[in-house]
């Protein structure tokens, strides 16, 4: 089960990631409606930002389990082999996160100096790899 969650984890992540690729042709809806390109793509930063904020309500309406609240002692919560594992599984993800924060976002500019394709073009490319590697996410278990 726990494979299962890490996998549908990794799942939920690319595809969200994906979709953020795709979100940058909406500046093309934008700019038809008169928007030059700059205010285009600043309205979608501040439409996300606003989406990334609202999720928070989402992790408010979470509540602890029974269970949990009882356990006062955060060692009894893990075993030692599952605490290495989620250690692993943090600082590996912690690590392409880091990687990906960096590396992707100047994916587009490249794209832009060498080939002079725009960002509305190359996100979703780059949105489609993203959901690609989601769905692979989801034979993990297998």
């Amino acid at each position: 089960m726990r494979t299962f969650a890490f996998s549908f984890s990794g799942f939920i992540n690319g595809i969200s990631f994906g979709l953020g690729g795709f979100a940058i042709s909406l500046s093309l809806i934008f700019e038809s409606i008169g928007m030059n390109e700059t205010t285009a793509h600043e309205l979608l930063y501040i439409i996300s930002s606003l989406l990334a904020l609202s999720s928070s309500i989402l992790i408010l309406k979470i509540s602890e389990s029974k269970v949990f609240k009882k356990e006062k002692n955060l060692k009894n919560l893990l075993t030692y082999k599952s605490r290495r594992i989620v250690i692993k599984y943090t600082i590996t993800n912690s690590l392409i996160g880091f990687g990906a924060g960096m590396f992707v976002p100047l994916m587009t500019r490249w794209f832009y100096l060498m080939y002079n394709i725009t960002d509305t073009i190359s996100g979703p490319i780059i949105g489609l790899t993203n959901s690609l590697i989601g769905f692979s996410n989801l034979f993990a278990p297998f």
